[in-house]
């Protein structure tokens, strides 16, 4: 199993690195008499606010040559009514700022204006601002507005790669650990991510730790990839926070099963916005939940924001695990049936929803339905032990004690999820 997921996590408009210079006025170049320096310096003056006010609503979060520095804005922080404005202002007063052209591109891709947006990311590039070759390699990755194309994505983000930009350096690194657009080659994809975090772009952090692991062979020394994974933790990276958890929660890389260290780390990589962990954290709530109906209730209310997202994978799992929740709760059978029926049409194969619908078939009376299920889970996640052990209990329930005893030892050898066990009962 991947540490995490893949091409969402690729960098977006998040992401983005601004290095221009600020305007600077000097006083001392200004010459001629006093009313004419007056003057003069009102102009500069007023050229730079507009500037200025572009920066405060657009600029980029990711690097410090805007006038706005380390504070820059996110792209989900974006208010394109304040920003589009100023951007127009700015970027028609100073038509050969790159720059100007890329901050008005984001504010377009907030509104949906993708067509615009294109055209502004290849006027910035055009004009050597080449983070927007960052933007206009996004544009092609995730096919934004016109057909994707990998290799055209590669290109711009090499590009922005050899101009010094981190976050180039980054999705680059990206497509070469996936072997999206180039052909796969995970030792390039943890050199560039080096490249990147040594400028300074902490978000490659997890994604080296995912390189590590995805190079990562039994009997390899862990303690590289161990202090990758807590270095982007403690960097605040969701990937490392989220991957660090789940290593608690399986024992990985010479590490403890800790499922306090696990449920720390996987909240924080869920805050952080890395959605799957939220899923494995409702698992181990699920598993252990003690009757504590107000810890119930968070629960709900966490996977109820899942529910409610545009990935359908974390919406089907949320759902399937509200089911499953349910039934632990006293839900009416009904309403569980229901919260399962809305899983399975969004994601029928899923092991988790295959999973849960299991549940409320053996709490029917349902075990040859319930086994089935199970069986088809186990298959599309066979590392995963819990459902080789339901399985186990169903079998002994349905009466054949070899085929129990042969699911328990598949159960005991699987490499992930042994922690479920001692809540699974025999």
């Amino acid at each position: 199993m991947l540490l995490s997921c893949d091409l969402p996590a690729l960098p977006g408009w998040d992401d983005e690195g601004v290095r221009m210079r600020m305007v600077q006025i000097s006083i001392r170049r200004l010459v001629g008499s006093a009313a004419l320096s007056l003057l003069l310096f009102s102009a500069a003056q007023a050229e730079t606010q507009s500037v200025l006010d572009c920066d405060r609503y657009a600029a980029s979060n990711n690097d410090p040559g805007t006038t706005a520095g380390r504070a820059g804005v996110r792209f989900k922080d974006l208010d394109p009514e304040k920003a589009k404005p100023a951007c127009e202002a700015a970027y028609r007063e100073n038509p050969d700022m790159g720059r100007l052209a890329f901050q008005l591109a984001r504010t377009e891709v907030k509104l949906q204006n993708h067509v615009r947006a294109k055209t502004l990311l290849e006027e910035a590039v055009s004009k050597g601002y080449m983070l927007a070759a960052v933007e206009l390699g996004l544009v092609y990755d995730v096919g934004r507005g016109l057909p994707a194309d990998l290799n055209k994505a590669a290109e711009l983000y090499k590009q922005a790669a050899d101009d010094g930009w981190a976050v180039g350096m980054s999705n680059l690194g990206d497509l070469y650990r996936l072997g999206l657009g180039v052909e796969q080659d995970l030792q390039k994809a943890l050199e560039l991510y080096e490249q990147s975090i040594a400028r300074g772009h902490t978000s490659a952090l997890g994604r080296k730790a995912m390189a590590l692991a995805e190079l990562y062979k039994e009997g390899d020394d862990p303690k590289p990839l161990v202090a990758a994974l807590v270095e982007a933790a403690s960097r605040n990276d969701g990937i490392g926070s989220a991957d660090l958890g789940y290593a608690y929660l399986n024992g990985q890389y010479g590490l403890p099963v800790d499922p306090i260290a696990a449920s720390v780390h996987l909240k924080r990589g869920y805050d952080l916005g890395e959605g799957w962990a939220g899923i494995y954290l409702a698992l181990i709530e699920i598993a252990r939940w003690d009757g504590d109906l107000q810890a119930a209730d968070r629960l709900r209310q966490m996977l109820d924001t899942m529910a409610e997202g545009t990935d359908n994978e974390l919406r089907a799992q949320a759902l399937a695990l509200k089911g499953q929740l349910g039934l632990l709760v006293g839900t009416p059978k009904a309403e569980v049936a229901d919260l399962i029926d809305r899983a399975s049409a969004l994601l029928p194969d899923d092991a988790i929803v295959l999973d849960s619908r299991a549940a409320l078939m053996a709490a029917e009376g349902k075990f040859s339905e319930a086994d089935a299920l199970l069986e088809k889970a186990s298959e599309n996640a066979e590392d995963w032990a819990p459902y080789f052990a339901r399985r186990s209990v169903i079998q002994q329930k349905l009466g054949n004690a070899t085929r129990s005893e042969e699911l328990k030892t598949l159960a005991g050898n699987a490499a992930e999820g042994q922690y479920f066990l001692q809540f699974i009962d025999p």
